[in-house]
């Protein structure tokens, strides 16, 4: 088990949530931390919504 891991990358709406979500299904226990600085989407609205799913799913989204 992993006790912490981080996210970064591009499409947060598409790969960055994708990604996130198996990893967090796969390793419950583990912390989940996307970093919002290092990750962006050819759409903005869609970047941040997706930036607000993740937190509502308990992972950690930092500058």
């Amino acid at each position: 088990m992993f006790k912490k891991i981080e996210f970064v990358g591009v499409e947060t709406n598409v790969c960055v949530l994708s990604n996130a979500v198996i990893v967090k299904n796969i390793f419950p226990d583990s912390e989940i931390i996307i970093y919002k600085s290092l990750c962006t989407s050819s759409n903005l609205d869609l970047h941040k919504k997706a930036l607000d799913i993740m937190t509502s799913l308990q992972m950690k989204v930092r500058s």
